[in-house]
């Protein structure tokens, strides 16, 4: 785990960090930005292959991924409705998300 990539105001990055603490995520930096879907997947572009996927809960981000996006998407989603042609794991649980980011370490 490298980054948490949120697309909320820079002023809630402070009260992120603490719920994630209080939650026991790890200690990493919180990269925001109030620009969109598409600044997050450009980011995440741009962090390949140092950043190899995500766990991410918004199905639209994968409207807006390259379509030569080689990471893998962990979407917490219970929709299966997704013809996206990129690695996409669809977890309708945080227990299968955690269990499939395991398998795939």
């Amino acid at each position: 785990m490298v980054c948490y990539l949120t697309n909320r105001p820079e002023s809630t990055v402070k009260g992120t960090k603490r719920w994630l603490r209080k939650y026991g995520f790890p200690d990493k930096e919180v990269i925001s930005s109030m620009n969109g879907l598409e600044w997050k997947a450009q980011k995440l572009s741009d962090m390949f292959p140092e950043v190899t996927g995500i766990v991410d809960d918004n199905i639209d981000l994968l409207s807006h991924m390259r379509h030569d996006y080689r990471g893998r998407i962990f979407l917490y989603s219970r929709s299966d409705n997704t013809t996206s042609k990129l690695d996409v794991i669809l977890c309708p649980t945080w227990v299968d998300i955690e269990k499939e980011v395991q398998h795939f370490m």
